[in-house]
């Protein structure tokens, strides 16, 4: 099995699954497994101003040895709607009796009646209702991620997270108890596997792997700080966008 010791720290290839055991909302691009991690190493050290550098993965020209996340793209889908906010407040997905007391919005200009029927209101007690369409398999199900990196690192990392994808403070996408399973493999499929690019890859690193020439996109190859548009380039990316197993 490849062993690679770079920068004083031993990293090798392996396969991180998750086992997830409530339905899942997929934010606009599928996740990576570095921007899992940075997610994790953010809740580990919320004051570290380098994030980048307490990520446990192999980097190549700025980018992670961490694929895009791996499964069955043949969810059942339900659509779930969420009030956001009602007087700055975040509040769980029906609002509380009180909440409809016509007593508590004196002198502001929301209608009560349109409140119990969803309307989003106005003035300082709006309520924001957002629409998400969260993926099932049944009690659970899994998802799965390559990398090359500090094993014992990632897995103490994923282990501090509660889920993965949007909504996960909510209970969505929970990774269930004992869940996070990271297993040494024998080849480092985290950039590339059988010619098929698993992330966003810029088109210069996709040639120097030997990739053949396949059609580009604007994509987030580096995880950063900052807004992920402000960090695209043209990469090579997964067909369809998603990977299955």
């Amino acid at each position: 099995m490849d062993r690679l010791n770079l920068n004083d720290r031993e990293y090798q290839p392996f396969l991180v699954t998750l086992t997830i055991g409530t339905p899942y909302i997929p934010p606009k691009v599928a996740p990576t497994l570095d921007g899992l991690l940075w997610g994790a190493a953010g809740l580990e050290s919320p004051d570290c101003e380098d994030i980048a550098e307490r990520i446990p993965l192999k980097k190549t020209d700025g980018v992670f040895h961490g694929s895009r996340m791996m499964c069955d793209p043949l969810f059942p889908e339900r659509p779930v709607s969420f009030f956001q906010s009602i007087n700055n407040e975040r509040r769980e997905d029906d609002l509380p009796e009180f909440w409809m007391d016509a007593r508590a919005y004196k002198g502001s200009s929301v209608d009560v009646s349109k409140l119990r029927n969803g309307d989003p209101g106005r003035g300082t007690f709006s309520v924001k209702m957002d629409g998400y369409t969260p993926f099932s398999r049944g009690s659970s199900w899994k998802v799965g991620f390559y990398g090359c990196g500090d094993i014992a690192r990632v897995e103490s990392l994923l282990r501090t997270m509660p889920g993965i994808g949007r909504k996960a403070a909510r209970g969505y996408g929970s990774i269930v108890a004992d869940g996070v399973n990271v297993t040494p493999v024998d080849q480092d499929w985290s950039l590339m596997r059988d010619g098929s690019p698993m992330r966003p890859i810029p088109e210069k690193l996709w040639r120097d792997l030997g990739g053949l020439p396949l059609p580009l996109k604007m994509a987030r190859a580096e995880m950063c700080a900052g807004h992920p548009d402000d960090h695209e380039v043209l990469c090579v990316t997964p067909a369809g966008g998603q990977l299955s197993w």
